[in-house]
């Protein structure tokens, strides 16, 4: 009964999972990023990776 429904790390760490839960959950997908300085907090926070999240979500916007 969950109108929306929340990924983030594994998410950022697989576009494939991310395309493919989009895909079957059509509009009940929202996509939490977590930013310091710029780059892509994962994992609680515990870890940071490149690319620099905007950079993320250009890549994301071209793979839909």
């Amino acid at each position: 009964g969950a109108e929306k429904v929340i990924l983030g790390t594994a998410a950022i760490k697989d576009k494939n999972f991310l395309k493919e839960a989009c895909n079957k959950f059509k509009n009940k997908i929202a996509l939490g990023l977590d930013a310091r300085s710029s780059f892509l907090s994962i994992d609680a926070w515990s870890d940071e990776m490149g690319p620099t999240t905007l950079e993320y979500l250009r890549d994301i916007n071209k793979t839909f």
